[in-house]
């Protein structure tokens, strides 16, 4: 065949340099094209590779060559037709005739040919008359040493065409043969980029595979970072929590000691000191200190005085009575904390002229001072 294969199978001859017709058109399929064919031209036709090696078995096979190759000369002359023409479709990568000197058989190679790489050769064979008569034939027959008439006989009872029948049968065997070696072959093209493809897709999915297993890594180790940088903040937080809650209560410590050596005979600046000391420690926007004296809570010192009466304009009471939390302080002797919205029995009253509240700290004084009393 003297056609190559189209432009967008060009890419990949590089890559098929090893390439031989059987990879890409099955025996069995080269095969039976073949008898079809040559059943339908009425031709001899057999497949061989370049080098002349038959690949298929012959399709309608003629027997006057079968007769012809029992001569060593007849297979000698044979053999040079098959190499002079086998060489000229090489070159050419086109199809050529030669006739069969003496026994009117005319003989064509058909080069199968992809993309200008050389396959195989379609050999096809087909007795004309019209080239030969039976002198001919006797003479050729005593120059091979062949019985004359033994080779009429056997020439008699083949089909019969004309050179301008074979070279038609010939033109179309050439092209249904091209066709089908030139969709064969893409199908082979179309294969192995379905075959890469899908070494490509195994490959992506194994790099996916394995980039999220890095990601959800990362993503583990960024986690555990991010929570040991929020421990560590909250674990420094705390300490300076702690820092800060301790200095304060150094400062209040300090403030009491201060007041104790500075005028030891105020009891009043004593209490107001004790207080503002409380206060800091619990940032209470007010406070105050008493004792029990005579049944009743005298109120010995009050912080922020205005914040207390800031809602009532009434003095602040100087004595209340002991009822619910004040009676259980004095029972217990612990600290209570009380929220405004909790109904509770020991929530009492405050004493008149105090402000609402929302959280209420009450810490009774220590027994061995001898002071029976509390800070809020």
């Amino acid at each position: 065949m003297n056609r190559n294969a189209s432009n967008a199978e060009a890419g990949n001859l590089s890559a098929l340099n090893w390439i031989s017709l059987l990879d890409f058109l099955p025996l069995a399929d080269l095969q039976h094209l073949q008898d079809r064919l040559a059943r339908i031209g009425n031709v001899k036709i057999v497949i061989a590779d370049v080098d002349g090696n038959p690949l298929t078995m012959p399709s309608n096979d003629l027997p006057i060559c079968r007769q012809v190759k029992q001569s060593a000369k007849g297979l000698d002359d044979c053999l040079v037709n098959l190499r002079t023409l086998s060489m000229k479709a090489r070159r050419a990568q086109i199809p050529f005739v030669e006739q069969c000197e003496g026994v009117g058989v005319l003989k064509a190679a058909v080069p199968i040919v992809v993309q200008k790489r050389h396959l195989a050769n379609w050999w096809i064979c087909q007795y004309c008359p019209e080239l030969s008569n039976s002198a001919q034939i006797l003479t050729y027959a005593q120059m091979i040493r062949l019985d004359g008439d033994k080779l009429l006989r056997c020439i008699n009872h083949l089909p019969k065409a004309n050179r301008q029948d074979f070279e038609k049968v010939l033109a179309w065997i050439e092209n249904i043969a091209h066709e089908t070696t030139r969709l064969a072959f893409r199908n082979l093209l179309l294969t192995q980029d379905l075959s890469k493809l899908s070494r490509i897709e195994d490959e992506l999915a194994a790099y996916k595979y394995k980039f999220e297993n890095q990601v959800q890594a990362r993503t583990d180790d960024l986690v555990q970072t991010n929570k040991r940088l929020q421990l560590e903040v909250l674990e420094r937080e705390m300490a300076e929590e702690q820092i800060h809650r301790k200095s304060k209560l150094l400062d209040a410590i300090n403030q009491v000691l201060h007041q104790i050596v500075t005028d030891r005979n105020s009891e009043q600046a004593l209490a107001g000191t004790c207080l503002q000391a409380a206060k800091a420690l619990t940032d209470s926007p007010f406070g105050f200190m008493v004792e029990n004296q005579e049944g009743c809570w005298r109120v010995v010192s009050v912080a922020d005085q205005a914040v207390v009466q800031q809602e009532e304009h009434v003095p602040v009471a100087e004595k209340f009575e002991i009822n619910g939390l004040w009676r259980q302080l004095v029972q217990t002797g612990e600290s209570q904390i009380l929220q405004a919205n909790e109904n509770t029995p020991p929530w009492g009253p405050l004493p008149r002229g105090y402000p609402k509240i929302k959280t209420l700290l009450a810490v009774p004084l220590p027994s061995h001072t001898g002071v029976s009393g509390f800070i809020a």
